[in-house]
């Protein structure tokens, strides 16, 4: 697959992307997992190759056969967003469920994300936040914002607003755009926090900035009762959270 790679980015030959589709599609034929996987995600999205969704499936099956776990996560996504097949909710929890015991962390996300939902499986609380958890506690972001979300409506775990409070902005640290709405939110409302409307101010205006579509409607909404100095405090704030790449912002 190295060599295909040479070719598609011109490293060290002419960029060839015929060459590169000839040899990728031959790693991918002896066996080789990741160019199935690179293949599947060509076809699924039609880079370089016109798109081909019952191709990319094929080929995500083939390296999920060999244990990919990216390839389940993959499939799942394909049958949970209905991506150019129908929506199969039961299909995506066998895919996502599959790599999550496998301890994958995003898989254990999406899985969690279905039993919260009851898509594809009963609706259960707490068996959702027991994925979550296992997620969390691997560092991922989504999963600590919405266990910290469970925490906060006592639902699949006993209510506990300080430690809705620690997860959420665990995962704000990362960068998490929902998370800084939440923070926004919770110190808007005095939960697990101070109430501090610039502050409130200052992580919708990040969240906003990272695309939240809710935030700017908060944001507005907060800004109709702070003094224009503190909305101009709140502005600086979230200048220089962006100036870290809205890494470890919470610390500011």
């Amino acid at each position: 697959m190295l060599e295909a790679i040479k070719y598609r980015d011109g490293l060290g030959r002419e960029k060839n992307f015929q060459t590169y589709l000839n040899l990728l599609t031959q790693s991918a034929e002896s066996g080789y997992a990741p160019a199935q996987l690179r293949l599947g995600k060509n076809y699924q999205l039609g880079t370089e190759v016109s798109r081909n969704i019952q191709l990319a499936i094929q080929w995500f099956e083939r390296a999920a056969k060999q244990g990919s776990d990216r390839a389940h996560i993959e499939l799942g996504e394909i049958y949970e967003t209905g991506d150019g097949v129908d929506f199969n909710f039961s299909i995506a929890f066998y895919h996502y469920e599959l790599a999550a015991r496998n301890n994958y962390p995003e898989a254990q996300k999406k899985l969690g994300d279905l039993y919260w939902d009851g898509r594809g499986v009963q609706r259960d609380y707490t068996l959702a936040t027991r994925w979550y958890q296992k997620s969390a506690d691997q560092n991922d972001a989504d999963a600590e914002n919405q266990l910290g979300i469970a925490y906060l409506e006592g639902r699949g775990v006993a209510k506990d607003i300080l430690k809705a409070a620690t997860l959420i902005t665990k995962a704000a640290s990362r960068g998490h755009p929902a998370a800084f709405q939440n923070l926004g939110i919770m110190y808007q409302l005095g939960l697990g926090f101070e109430k501090n409307n610039v502050l409130a101010y200052t992580w919708f205006e990040v969240a906003r900035q990272l695309g939240h579509p809710r935030s700017e409607s908060f944001r507005d909404g907060l800004g109709l009762i702070l003094k224009p100095s503190e909305i101009e405090n709140a502005q600086q704030l979230a200048k220089r959270c962006q100036a870290k790449q809205y890494l470890g912002c919470i610390s500011i």
